[in-house]
């Protein structure tokens, strides 16, 4: 897999197994790995991996992504998604690099981010007409 290698992939701290229900937000720093069912929001500064089993009915942000499962919610990734083909991804998307396998399930928009222009990425709300290329009719 061009541009997917290991260091995007890390090793697994933290476990929800099979058959196991969280309803609430989980935070952390190390690689998480959903083989269970999430009713809240994840948030790890590693990677995320939902495998076939996993379930998450919320939003996710990760810095890298390996779906086998099913995400209904947002999904945001600094850096690189793989979405399997057993994966269903229902809601928008906003990744640095994407993969999309044969037989996946993608509902949403996405936005490919241009992973070295984050000093470019200002709230355009704090932006002037003339910053924003704005022609008033």
């Amino acid at each position: 897999m061009k541009g997917f290698n290991a260091k995007t992939i890390d090793r697994i701290e933290t476990l929800v197994g099979e058959g196991t229900v969280i309803e609430g937000d989980i935070v952390g720093e190390n690689s998480i790995l959903i083989n269970g069912t999430v009713t809240g929001d994840v948030t790890t500064q590693r990677t995320i991996r939902v495998g076939r089993s996993g379930v998450i009915k919320g939003n996710v942000k990760a810095h890298s992504a390996k779906l086998g499962g099913i995400i209904e919610g947002n999904l945001d990734v600094i850096d690189s998604t793989v979405l399997g083909a057993h994966s269903r991804l229902k809601g928008d998307l906003k990744t640095a690099r994407l993969k999309i396998e044969e037989g996946a399930i993608f509902e949403g928009r996405c936005v490919m981010l241009d992973k070295n222009a984050d000093e470019e990425l200002k709230d355009d709300s704090e932006k002037t007409e003339d910053e924003l290329d704005v022609n008033p009719s």
